[in-house]
């Protein structure tokens, strides 16, 4: 029994360095010690209700992520300071660690136990082709796009977020005639391609030869 709990105690710590989180560690000093059993035993029963966000001390005693505090989560904690399995790792912590695409490469700890996430960011890409199908080299039309900005929390709690767009319309090269159309790419960037138009090309269209 006492090995199988063992085995649970190191699979729970080895999982909560891909998410930046050190479990059993109630009171976030990067390291599993009594302080934390005794944390742990004054919220015996807590419903953890934050499952989604990693970061908060609630969380990180939750050791067998049952959604509430109980016997389980004070026996794994118990045995991880039996065994010596007491200190997390905090090097390394990147964005992506915190599920960010881009971003500063470390991540750096707030005075409040939480993480500042602020320079860390996803990015959401939007196109819309108006004409596109069939013989869409045949009509006037454009591309819209749009870019979103979404960063993550800073240390005062606060996260921000922004973007932009605008539109690509289908023209004509005048060195050769041919068509520049506008396009969207399946990572939902815009862009254009050439098309050669038989006939020439007029307002944004290639000629039909009728």
């Amino acid at each position: 029994m006492k090995k199988i709990l063992v085995i649970l105690a190191l699979i729970i710590l080895s999982v909560s360095f891909a998410y930046a989180v050190c479990y059993g560690d109630a009171n976030k000093d990067w390291k599993i010690d009594t302080k934390d059993l005794v944390i742990a035993r004054n919220n015996f029963g807590l419903i953890n209700d934050s499952l989604f966000d990693k970061r908060t001390w609630i969380q990180q005693i939750d050791m067998n992520l049952d959604s509430r505090i109980n016997i389980l989560d004070l026996i794994l904690i118990r045995s991880l300071i039996i065994n010596n399995e007491t200190n997390c790792d905090e090097e390394n912590l990147s964005c992506s660690s915190f599920g960010y695409e881009y971003g500063n490469t470390s991540v750096s700890y707030c005075s409040n136990g939480e993480y500042d996430l602020s320079r860390c960011y996803n990015i959401n890409n939007t196109c819309n082709d108006i004409d596109s199908g069939n013989d869409e080299e045949y009509n006037t039309s454009y591309v819209s796009f749009s870019v979103f900005y979404s960063y993550g929390r800073g240390c005062n709690g606060s996260s921000s977020g922004g973007g932009g767009g605008g539109v690509i319309w289908d023209k004509c090269d005048l060195t050769n005639n041919n068509l520049i159309e506008g396009i969207c790419y399946a990572n939902g960037n815009a862009g254009t391609k050439i098309v050669e138009c038989e006939n020439g090309c007029s307002n944004g269209a290639c000629i039909i030869d009728w």
